[in-house]
């Protein structure tokens, strides 16, 4: 596996009954080009205060950055 992109972005929607919907928004080679795909995401968004995203760095296996809504 190669460690290029080692920051994945995932994002998804709040559900009204507590369940989330998500999925792999992009990989990225800095946490900083991450957390600034995730913004861009963001603000495309119909009703983003139910949106929440997370990147994780994979060489690691943690999450690095987050929304403040999470799933």
């Amino acid at each position: 596996m190669t460690t290029s992109n080692r920051y994945w972005l995932y994002g998804g929607d709040q559900q009204p009954d507590g369940q989330s919907a998500h999925e792999l928004l992009g990989q990225f080679p800095t946490v900083v080009s991450a957390t600034a795909a995730a913004c861009e995401w963001l603000s495309q968004q119909k009703n983003p205060s139910a949106k929440w995203w997370h990147v994780v760095d994979i060489r690691r296996a943690k999450i690095v950055a987050e929304s403040e809504a999470n799933p």
